[in-house]
């Protein structure tokens, strides 16, 4: 044996022990790496991460299965232990969740696993192991595995897509903060102990160009409502934040808006809150800026970071139903 030779044989030795490490703290960060002030667009990229790192953790255990079994193995048995290595650790991970107190997630399973999946396939393509069986299919086989995986991956993506899209139009919809009528708008919207349907105004009521209301239905519960999660956050420039409401019922009912900045303690005292008197019939509303801006105790509300948008009910007795046709800046 040469001097040259201990190097060479330890560093092989050692390699796939550094790809084991590299799998394992790629896999723990995606689990336990939580951002401050993450916002849903981040978490959404976050969580379309998986894709591509369960598609090199997929290479990296064909790598493994090849080193630690050898070559004289069938090709395809790699593949097969590199396939069902993802399906197991992607099952575990969301498991793991539960016991981290969070949710497992189906989507994110089906994420790792067409992340692995799609990388192989394509891999495939390439690898000179499978060149013969790759030449007898022919190259149109090639082309329709690759581009297969590739609707894979753009399918497993479309969250971040639809997500990345709304954001471009919550700037483009301004002076509109909410609208039922589009698509976009209405994946900032949350509801609590309460059901929305998009649906046509009252007879008699035309509060938007396009026609289109929330029709909130209130349960009896805490609070509930409706939530408009980071709204376009720049309301600067602005006077007054607009907005109508319709009420089915046949007496006055009360509801609270409350508006936070991205600094809100989640105290009560650190944000705006308003009580609303909703009459029978149709309400509009008309906040001024400068009482938002005022509306934290012992600060002013960031008027060019606000965060969310609340209306609800403060423990309402029973049912009832209220249409919304959005909100605007004036």
């Amino acid at each position: 044996m040469t001097t040259l030779d201990v190097p060479i044989a330890t560093g092989r030795r050692l390699a796939p022990f550094l790809v084991v490490c590299a799998i394992v703290v790629g896999l723990v960060a995606a689990q336990l790496v939580v951002l401050p002030g993450q916002t849903r667009l981040w978490t959404e990229f976050k969580n379309a991460g998986h894709i591509p790192l369960y598609g090199v953790v997929s290479l990296a255990v064909l790598w493994l299965s090849t080193e630690f079994t050898g070559t004289s193995r069938d090709r395809y048995f790699h593949y097969v232990i590199a396939i069902a290595a993802v399906i197991i650790i992607g099952a575990g991970t969301e498991l793991l969740q539960i016991l981290l107190s969070r949710d497992a997630d189906l989507v994110d399973f089906v994420r790792n696993v067409v992340g692995g999946v799609a990388f192989l396939a394509i891999f495939s393509t390439r690898d000179a192991r499978l060149a013969r069986d790759w030449k007898r299919l022919g190259e149109c086989a090639k082309r329709v595995t690759v581009g297969t995986a590739a609707i894979l991956l753009l399918a497993a993506s479309a969250q971040v897509l639809d997500r990345s899209a709304a954001y471009v139009h919550r700037a483009y919809d301004l002076p509109l903060i909410l609208s039922f009528g589009s698509h976009w708008s209405r994946l900032f919207l949350e509801v609590k102990d309460a059901t929305l349907e998009v649906t046509e105004a009252p007879s008699r009521w035309y509060p938007t160009a396009s026609g289109k209301v929330g029709r909130l239905t209130l349960r009896k519960g805490a609070y509930p409502g409706l939530w408009v999660n980071e709204p376009y956050p720049d309301w600067s420039g602005r006077r007054f934040l607009r907005f109508g409401i319709y009420s089915e019922t046949t007496e006055p009912v009360r509801l609270t808006l409350r508006i936070h900045d991205f600094l809100h303690s989640n105290e009560y005292r650190d944000r705006f809150n308003t009580s609303l008197r909703v009459l029978p019939g149709a309400n509009s509303f008309r906040i001024a800026l400068d009482s938002i801006r005022t509306g934290p105790a012992q600060r002013e509300l960031d008027i060019r970071n606000v965060a969310a948008i609340g209306l609800f009910a403060a423990n309402p007795a029973h049912a009832y139903t209220v249409y919304i046709n959005g909100f605007w800046l004036e």
